[in-house]
């Protein structure tokens, strides 16, 4: 159960460096290249865990590719992530993710892997969704919520959901080295990242007749990032330890339902997102549809 405690209290840490990254954000350059920094992070921690447990380093061709694709899917719901944080509250972000890992997921499970999902699960799947869009509604007297939000909460859904298509694909593999699919994973997008960062920060844009350059790196902004990669580190050793020694129909509600009230907690406590009977309608529903759609 400590394990549980751990998730939660990693998420809550998470949730933290993520909304305060995002009052940060300046210039598209300076974003990419927190994500790189951020991810690199993630490469040192990956890398030390792996020498400490003496594992070893066979990057076979399915962790390449999976590792690839995730670490291009992470870098894009990062820096969406980074903007959308600002028009949103926290626990109606969280939700977003899970629904579209949950919904994606389901659907290429249908139609690749023979994962069938029962009538019952999509009834819950319906509820995430109605409690979704209740957050949206409690977003709107909270933040300048418009079609631009829509658009990034509905770049988060697809994103999360071929996240958890590509981490299944590796899972499926049975090579099951996570940590090293962590450290590719991290790699790669910190490359993809710092490299975009490179190319808009040299790109000549011209604004009356003056060359303009927004990349800027604040050394807080950066502390940030590498509190936010040591936070989802720490979720994901711990999420792995967890499933060795617990039920997974026991470990992943209590996380989900933990990381979702650990968002709205933040949110209230450090961002002034009040509780409403809405958002609070709203929350308890996207908890419970998140647990039962996991344990039936």
């Amino acid at each position: 159960m400590q394990y549980v405690l751990f998730v939660w209290a990693a998420a809550f840490m998470l949730s933290f460096f993520e909304k305060k990254s995002s009052t940060k954000t300046g210039g598209m350059a300076s974003t990419f290249a927190f994500v790189g920094v951020r991810n690199a992070v993630g490469v040192g921690l990956a890398l030390t865990v792996s020498l400490v447990l003496g594992e070893g380093f066979n990057f076979t061709p399915t962790l390449i590719v999976s590792a690839f694709i995730f670490g291009v899917l992470v870098v894009v719901d990062i820096v969406n992530l980074m903007y959308l944080a600002k028009s949103g509250v926290m626990a109606l972000v969280m939700v977003c993710g899970y629904a579209g890992s949950i919904v994606v997921s389901s659907v290429v499970g249908m139609l690749f892997w023979n994962a069938p999902v029962r009538p019952i699960q999509w009834l819950f799947v319906a509820v995430l969704l109605v409690a979704s869009y209740i957050l949206c509604d409690t977003s709107k007297g909270m933040y300048n919520f418009n079609i631009k939000t829509v658009g990034m909460l509905v770049i988060r859904f697809v994103v999360n959901g071929l996240g958890s298509v590509a981490t299944g694909i590796y899972a499926k593999s049975g090579e099951g080295n996570e940590n090293l699919f962590l450290c590719a994973s991290y790699f790669f997008s910190a490359l993809v990242a710092l490299m975009v960062a490179v190319i808009l920060s040299t790109s000549k844009k011209r604004a009356n007749g003056e060359i303009k350059n927004d990349f800027k790196i604040d050394k807080k902004y950066m502390l940030l990032g590498m509190g936010s990669m040591v936070a989802t580190y720490l979720i994901n050793l711990f999420t792995t330890i967890a499933q060795g020694v617990l039920d997974p129909v026991i470990f992943f509600p209590l996380s989900a339902v933990g990381s979702i009230t650990t968002a709205a907690l933040v949110g209230a406590i450090f961002f002034k997102e009040r509780f409403t009977v809405k958002s609070v309608i709203g929350i308890v529903l996207a908890c419970a549809s998140v647990a039962l759609i996991n344990i039936l």
